[in-house]
């Protein structure tokens, strides 16, 4: 399942595995793809959510340091040295992707959100290739479990297409691959009483 345009950005769809069943795709710059199985599907979603909050919390933590006294090079620091470290630093979860985290300084700070911004750099093969913010990570992720519910729902009715319905297996993949042009793309109005 998929209605995305594929030409630039990180995107993820519901595609036919090498065995016949569904998986996860995800597209990077409409250049390069590659598939998850559920197992990797969810290590891979994991992974995105960590590193986001990871990049969120060296952000906070600049923030609080610094705004109780501690110089911000000595505060890079700390992050740095003596927090990081303790963190693993896997990225076998995303390969052939890596999202590395970093903290900015904004150009205009706001006064609410201090001068310090999170964000990640997203590497192809170890090329970068762009920035997300945690936020986009995030969105990342979730997009990467819910692909992975589609794709068992989607392989449930190539199973109805074929067994049921009768259709051959080309045209039952056809179906499933269209069913994202029917997807409804706001929520209905609820009912309430």
């Amino acid at each position: 399942m998929s209605n995305l345009d594929e030409d630039e950005g990180l995107w993820v769809r519901s595609e036919v595995m090498p065995d016949g069943s569904y998986g996860v795709g995800v597209s990077v710059e409409g250049d390069y793809a590659f598939s998850l199985n559920r197992d990797q599907a969810v290590a891979y979603a994991v992974a995105c959510f960590t590193r986001a909050t990871e990049a969120d919390h060296d952000t906070a933590v600049l923030r609080l340091l610094t705004q109780v006294g501690v110089p911000a090079k000595h505060a890079g620091q700390v992050v740095a040295n003596d927090l990081r470290p303790d963190r693993p630093d896997e990225h076998t979860d995303t390969q052939p992707l890596r999202f590395t985290v970093a903290v900015g300084r904004a150009k205009h700070p706001r006064p609410d959100a201090g001068q310090f911004i999170p964000l990640l750099f997203l590497h192809l093969h170890d090329r970068e290739i762009g920035q997300l913010t945690p936020s986009d990570l995030r969105d990342h992720g979730a997009a990467v479990l819910n692909v992975l519910a589609a794709a068992d729902l989607d392989a449930a009715l190539h199973r109805a297409l074929t067994g049921t319905v009768g259709l051959d297996d080309d045209r039952a993949r056809a179906i499933v691959g269209d069913l994202a042009n029917h997807i409804p793309t706001t929520e209905p109005p609820r009912a309430w009483g």
